[in-house]
């Protein structure tokens, strides 16, 4: 019975990816210029904090998204605010922008632990959150009220450096 169900798991997950494979397309054709879009925010933002978020449900985050500054993303804060360096900032800035540090595959997984980061610059505002095992990232930008979002899943590699700069810089 357990080999059945094991298999009928890996049929289903094949099958959602597959139904879904256009979505995830062109979601990543819009990386390039939502990229362009924050560009920007990131690298002359004035003021970068970071955060450990609480997981919830997409929906309940989607209701919260920049309603007030104890969200990330809509996601709660678990911590405090906490600034990031000047150079560590810097550095996560020129990680996000770049688009090669970003994949197009999509895999159904549990994150347990989720990074929020705020870049603020003047009234503009691009918060990103990075979750982990799944090196997923939303990624949200508030200009004027006016609120644009990007999903995907960052590589291994990017999600690591990420993960490491927030750990080592002022976040203790």
């Amino acid at each position: 019975m357990k080999k059945w169900l094991r298999g009928q798991r890996h049929f289903i997950s094949i099958f959602f990816c597959l139904a879904f494979i256009h979505a995830c397309q062109a979601n990543e054709s819009t990386l390039n210029p939502f990229l362009n879009s924050i560009k920007n925010s990131l690298q002359h933002s004035t003021s970068t904090q970071t955060a450990i978020v609480k997981i919830i449900g997409v929906q309940n985050a989607e209701a919260q998204i920049f309603l007030n500054k104890k969200t990330i993303v809509g996601y709660p804060l678990d911590e405090d605010l906490k600034p990031l360096t000047k150079a560590a900032s810097k550095q996560i800035s020129i990680l996000l922008l770049d688009a090669k540090n970003y994949s197009n595959v999509r895999t159904r997984c549990l994150n347990n632990m989720m990074n929020g980061i705020r870049f603020s610059k003047g009234n503009k505002v691009v918060e990103v959150i990075v979750s982990l095992p799944c090196n997923q990232i939303i990624i949200a930008l508030n200009d004027s009220n006016n609120i644009t979002k990007w999903g995907g899943t960052l590589t291994n590699t990017a999600s690591l450096k990420i993960t490491n700069l927030l750990l080592t810089s002022n976040r203790h």
